[in-house]
């Protein structure tokens, strides 16, 4: 979804904006992480100066959110494989 936030949902997203402590903004961004047609996540976004987002930011988030449930995938995969997930970080 990209657009006005829905006015159905007000009562909400005021929780979620009195949250962030943010004004109500123009657009929002919520984009689905999915596994197969499951999905497991929602990645909500919005301008840092409740504007429109640019596209290229979209974009990006787009790309971000189908690499997320590829990464799931994979890690699924490695767990019922029986192997450990590895670190970045020295643990």
């Amino acid at each position: 979804f990209r657009g006005p936030p829905p006015p159905e949902g007000f009562p909400l997203h005021n929780q979620i904006w009195k949250y962030l402590q943010c004004t109500p903004p123009a657009e929002s961004l919520v984009i689905p992480v999915a596994i197969a047609d499951r999905i497991i996540l929602l990645v909500y976004a919005h301008a840092a100066d409740s504007g429109r987002l640019p596209d290229s930011y979209v974009e990006e988030l787009q790309a971000m959110c189908t690499a997320a449930g590829s990464s799931f995938v994979r890690l699924i995969r490695e767990a019922k494989e029986g192997h450990k997930p590895t670190s970045l970080v020295p643990l």
